[in-house]
């Protein structure tokens, strides 16, 4: 299959549909082959920028129409994590909005936690758009970087092209594996917080 011709037709709405999933791994992907000169490392980024905003939203739509009736279907040990996480987003929600998006695992979860609380809408959107800004130079940023090292290794990278793509792959796996640690630590001190907040 060339390559060439499968990237130049679903390019651009696969960085936006993954972008709308937790979708790091294809961002990072798609800034490689900017670097390769298959994709516009400016276009990525807005289609990455404009893919988890609009992601973030319509999970947070989402939490407003069914979030309370879906919370009370939820199995009680579930429920009760969930409750804990919604306790973080009604008394730290600055601090949720601004690290929601790099909480790998909650990325879906929270904005939906944040349509079934009391946030307004206005407020999620100005702190959604400003992440998505930021994480999707990141990324793209990430892949662009690791292109220029490549090429710099493999003087006849068309040669290795898929090999090269396969290690992009296991990069974002490893970048989401490798924040697991944080994101631990910022899930404790978020919903830790609102925990000690609701005892006193």
């Amino acid at each position: 299959m060339d390559i060439a011709a499968l990237i130049d037709t679903y390019r651009y709405p696969l960085v936006v549909l993954g972008a709308i999933a937790e979708g790091e791994v294809i961002v990072v992907t798609a800034g490689y082959l900017a670097h390769r000169h298959h994709m516009d490392v400016g276009l990525v980024a807005v289609c990455a920028m404009f893919g988890g905003s609009v992601g973030d939203l319509g999970y947070f739509l989402i939490g407003r129409r069914y979030g309370e009736r879906a919370l009370l279907r939820l199995p009680g040990s579930i429920r009760a994590g969930a409750d804990r996480a919604r306790a973080a987003v009604e008394h730290n929600p600055v601090r949720v909005l601004l690290v929601m998006r790099f909480l790998y695992g909650m990325r879906i979860a929270l904005p939906v936690l944040c349509g079934a609380s009391t946030m307004k809408l206005w407020r999620f959107a100005r702190y959604g758009v400003g992440t998505a800004v930021v994480w999707s130079l990141l990324f793209t940023g990430v892949g662009y970087a690791f292109g220029a090292m490549a090429t710099a290794a493999i003087r006849e990278i068309e040669r290795y092209e898929w090999l090269v793509l396969c290690a992009i792959v296991a990069l974002g796996f490893a970048l989401h594996r490798a924040s697991k640690p944080l994101q631990r630590w910022v899930q404790a001190r978020t919903i830790g917080a609102s925990d000690n907040h609701g005892r006193g």
